[in-house]
């Protein structure tokens, strides 16, 4: 057995380059997706990426292993937290903690990330587009922020979406809430296996006990726009486990073990349209911005996209 020192592993929460981050949880699959900067814009079916100010994980159990765990049997992982009750992990940029405090971990490879988070996230955001965008109450702006309301279940309630839009990077700022949003499906199923990052592989699971699957249900009601798809799920928790390309190795001379979180491009930002202005008064768009072709274009709700990590010895 290996004890490495005091403080067990340290979070350093930092940007990270893309080339050294390792993605370990998603809560859709993965897209290659632009940031929501200068060229981005509302339209059917866009998505874009951002940076959270704040996101906070309920964390139930993190470790590392040296053969592949499954959701209802862990082997021989080893944790650096391990409990029944979660630990709300808060991550920002620039800021760092430590999770766990003496840490215990046998010498050899551990090519296995595994993760135990509860099924509701939480976080906070601010950005600035290049050009106005419409929000949850209808107002139009550049600078759009976290209004604190929580991802509704009926993706075509536009007032309940969790992004508004002001006149000001003041006002912005000064209303940003935090906004909780439940992973209840990854994509209308409770499983995500074989999923590529640039340092490997993860799956993903939505459980509705630590030891079982959930069950998604998936109603499809019809309005003048068409149908919606609607996704419920008795989820409670996320079970995943990552496989790294690179395994991080512990020898007699390992002291320490730190973890670099990338929070870069971590959210994804959806958008929506209406091509009826009676459907822009409130449903898909409150009060969305025309473009040429005569549609409505708004801002859906922001999700968490992906969460990078990488390790370092000492």
């Amino acid at each position: 057995m290996k004890k490495l020192q005091q403080n067990g592993i340290r979070r350093a929460l930092q940007t990270m380059p893309a080339a050294a981050a390792a993605l370990c949880m998603t809560a859709s699959v993965v897209n290659a997706l632009a940031s929501c900067d200068t060229s981005f814009t509302a339209t059917a079916g866009v998505s874009c990426t951002f940076t959270p100010d704040v996101l906070t994980v309920p964390v139930y159990k993190f470790g590392l292993c040296q053969t592949k765990p499954v959701y209802n049997n862990y082997g021989d992982c080893q944790f650096f937290l391990d409990s029944t009750t979660a630990t709300d992990v808060t991550v920002s940029q620039g800021t760092s903690f430590d999770l766990g405090g003496d840490t215990t971990l046998d010498t050899g490879t551990y090519p296995y990330v595994v993760q135990l988070w509860g099924d509701t996230l939480s976080f906070n955001y601010t950005h600035t587009f290049t050009t106005a965008q419409a929000g949850a109450n209808g107002t139009q702006g550049s600078f759009c922020y976290s209004n604190g309301n929580p991802k509704p279940s009926v993706p075509n309630t536009a007032t309940a979406r969790s992004m508004t839009c002001t006149s000001t990077a003041a006002l912005a700022a000064a209303a940003e809430q935090s906004t909780d949003f439940q992973i209840s499906n990854f994509g209308g199923s409770n499983t995500l296996t074989g999923g590529a990052s640039v340092s490997g592989t993860y799956d993903a699971y939505l459980l509705a006990t630590t030891t079982s699957l959930a069950t998604i249900t998936r109603t499809v009601t019809t309005n003048s726009m068409g149908s919606v798809t609607t996704d419920t799920s008795d989820g409670n928790y996320i079970f995943s486990v990552l496989t790294l390309t690179n395994p991080v190795t512990i020898s007699e001379n390992t002291t320490s073990l730190d973890m670099a979180v990338q929070l870069e491009d971590a959210m994804t930002q959806e958008a929506y349209f209406t091509i009826s202005s009676t459907e822009n008064a409130g449903t898909w768009c409150n009060n969305g911005i025309a473009d040429t072709s005569g549609t409505y274009a708004c801002l859906g709700n922001a999700e968490l996209g992906t969460l990078g990590f990488t390790f370092t010895n000492d």
